[in-house]
This record gives C-alpha cells, structure tokens and sequence, in this order.
C-alpha cells in the first residue's frame, strides 16, 4: 500500500502520509501556519514535521530520505538536488515605535546607528551584512542573537536596528515596533524550494512541491 501510494497515484484526501520538511526555523513562524491552513483544507490527514536541517548537508539528507523536500535561502546546489525559488521578497527594518529615526532613515543615519543581527553561526557575516559590504558599507553590531524573537524583545527597550526579509518583518510587527524600507537598495530576498530529483516521479512529493510553488508562493509580497 505504501508502495502504491508514493508511486501511483495520490489522493491528499484520504491520505495518511507523513512528510519531512527541512526548515530553518526562522522561517516556522511565516510558513507554518499558512502550510497548516492548507492541510487542513487540501489534506486533513496528512501530517508533517518541520526538521532543521544544516545547509552543508542539504543534499545528503534529501539524497538518503531523511527529509522529502527542504526551504531554504538560495544555495550553490548541484545535481542531483534540484530547486525552484517560490517566495521572493525585499528586505525591510525594524525599530521600536518610538525611535528618534522613524520616518527619516537616512544611509548616514543608517550606518551610524547600532544594529542587531540573528544568526544561529557563532561568526561570521550575515547575508544582510554581505550585500553592504558588496556595496562598500558597514555596519556596526551591537547584539548578535540566534532567533527573530529575541531580537524583537530586544528592540522594543532600545534604538537599535533589525535588517530582515520583509515577509519575516511583518510576521515579527506588533504595536511597540514599526517597519520601513532600507536607505539603500538591495537585491531581493529569494527562498527556494529543493528536492532530489529521484523523487521526480513520486505523486504524494509532487502534489507537495505544487502545495508549496502554488499555493504557499501566494504569501510572496508583492
């Protein structure tokens, strides 16, 4: 029956099938619920767990089945790992709702303020800091912490600035912060979809794949 299922066909109404999801999980908070809603409407008996996954081994996971298909940021990945960008958005910065540079963020002003920075790697720069040095800035890094959570209780006590992808922003906006656009124009933020491609054929990971590209792209910001 399992073999029917993940090589014939796949009805997502009757079906009981588990998924595998490698996610980072800042981006839990903005995918999951969405995907949820979709489940429970499209596939009300399927059922998947969301599986941090270290991008270094991205491909070795998809290859061995530990994960069925994986999200991500945009990565040098080879065949026989394929990908797909579904959701694309700018970049956007978070300052409490008080703070002295809400509505007049300048670059100078910018660059001169305090910044914090989330990522979960003991060192080294984020991809938010990569696209400024490209660009011949640099930012100064007060607190660097491991999740947007934190970094959003830390700004509603202080005038520091959070430089994240926009779609993240709005799911971490509340009534103490505000979002505006950076001074300076930086290339969109990509997420991509990734699977191997030996599940090219499998139905139950294709209707997924399709959840993900047509349905979950939906919460793209236009």
């Amino acid at each position: 029956q399992q073999s029917l299922q993940q090589w014939g066909e796949f009805n997502p109404l009757e079906s009981k099938q588990h998924f595998k999801i490698g996610m980072h999980d800042a981006l839990e908070p903005a995918l999951l619920p969405e995907l949820n809603r979709l489940l429970n409407q499209h596939a009300p008996n399927v059922s998947i767990s969301s599986i941090k996954t270290d991008r270094a081994d991205l491909s070795r996971e998809l290859d061995a089945g530990h994960i069925d298909i994986a999200v991500d940021i945009a990565l040098p990945i080879r065949s026989p790992v394929k990908h797909i960008p579904f959701l694309e958005c700018d970049f956007a910065v978070l300052m409490r709702s008080e703070h002295s540079l809400q509505g007049r963020l300048s670059l100078n002003s910018y660059l001169a303020a305090k910044h914090l920075t989330v990522s979960n790697r003991p060192s080294g720069m984020t991809a938010e800091d990569l696209l400024f040095q490209e660009r011949g800035y640099v930012r100064q890094t007060s607190i660097r912490c491991q999740n947007y959570y934190a970094a959003r209780e830390l700004l509603k006590d202080s005038d520091q600035l959070l430089t994240l992808p926009s779609f993240l922003a709005e799911h971490l906006q509340n009534e103490d912060l505000t979002l505006t656009a950076p001074p300076i124009k930086l290339p969109k933020f990509q997420c991509h979809l990734y699977w191997h491609e030996q599940t090219e054929q499998d139905a139950s990971l294709s209707w997924l794949r399709n959840l993900f590209t047509k349905k979950l792209a939906l919460i793209n910001p236009s």
